[in-house]
C-alpha cells in the first residue's frame, strides 16, 4: 500500500497509509469525539474525507473540539452534549446509539465501531465498574454483528491498551514504572494507532470483518501486571 503525504490547512506534512479521500461522502458519528482517543479518531476521519458529528458529555468540550478540529483539518464538525454515568455511557449508551443509528441512518449498509478497553481481559484491580462496562460493549459488538449482518452492517470492536496522553494511562500506571518495558512491542500506543485501526475497520479493506474485537494494545493483555497490588 503506498504511503500518502497529506497537508492540512498549512500545517506540517502528515504521513498516512490511507487515501485522503477514503471516506469522501461518508458520515461518521463519533461518541466521545471531543476528547482523548476519540478526538483523534474524529480528526483522522475528517482528514480522510468524512463528514463528522461528535457527541460528548460537556458542552464546553464540544465547543473546544469543534473549533480545534476545524483549525487542524480545515473541515467543519458538528457536536452535541449529553450527560451520563459510566455504565450508561459505555454499555447502555453504546446499545442505544447503535440501535437508533442503524434504524435511522443505515438503511442499506454501514459500519459500527465500538471503542472498548482491555481492562476485563485479564481483570484489573479497582476497575470493576469500568471493566464491566467495557465487557458489555464487547458483548454487544458480537451480538449486533449477528443481528445487523443480514442488512450489510458490520460491527467491530476496537480495544485500546495503554495509550500515551490519556486519562487511563495516567491514572492506572505508577509514575515510577516504565510501562513500555513490560509490553511485547516495548512502547506505549498513540491515539493515532487507535485511529488507524478505526480507519481500516471502517474501510472496504475490512469488508469481510465483523464481530471481531481488534486489540490495539501492543500485547499488553499478555504481559501487563496489576499495579494496584504493588501500592498496598
Amino acid at each position: 500500500m503506498p504511503i500518502i503525504d497529506i497537508v492540512i490547512s498549512g500545517s506540517a506534512k502528515m504521513t498516512s497509509v490511507f487515501n485522503p479521500t477514503l471516506f469522501k461522502g461518508k458520515l461518521a458519528l463519533i461518541s466521545g469525539g471531543a476528547t482523548g482517543i476519540c478526538y483523534e479518531i474524529a480528526k483522522q476521519f475528517l482528514i480522510h474525507g468524512a463528514s463528522v458529528y461528535i457527541i460528548s458529555r460537556k458542552i464546553e468540550n464540544i465547543n473546544k473540539a469543534v473549533k480545534s478540529l476545524a483549525e487542524e483539518t480545515g473541515n467543519k464538525t458538528f457536536g452535541e452534549a449529553r450527560a451520563m454515568t459510566v455504565l450508561m455511557i459505555d454499555t447502555v449508551g453504546t446499545f442505544l446509539l447503535s440501535k437508533y443509528t442503524a434504524e435511522l441512518s443505515m438503511k442499506k449498509s454501514g459500519v459500527i465501531l465500538n471503542i472498548s478497553a482491555n481492562l476485563h481481559y485479564s481483570g484489573t484491580a479497582l476497575q470493576a465498574h469500568s471493566g464491566t462496562a467495557k465487557a458489555g460493549v464487547d458483548a454487544l459488538t458480537k451480538h449486533m454483528a449477528v443481528e445487523f449482518g443480514p442488512r450489510d452492517i458490520r460491527v467491530i470492536g476496537i480495544c485500546p491498551g495503554p495509550i500515551q496522553g490519556t486519562e487511563g494511562i495516567d491514572r492506572l500506571n505508577p509514575k515510577d514504572v516504565k510501562t513500555e518495558q513490560l509490553l511485547p512491542l516495548q512502547r506505549l500506543g498513540t491515539k493515532l494507532d487507535v485511529a488507524n485501526a478505526c480507519l481500516f475497520s471502517a474501510s472496504s479493506a475490512a469488508s469481510y470483518v465483523t464481530g471481531s474485537i481488534i486489540m490495539v494494545d501492543g500485547g499488553s493483555t499478555l504481559t501487563q501486571p496489576n499495579f494496584a497490588f504493588s501500592s498496598k
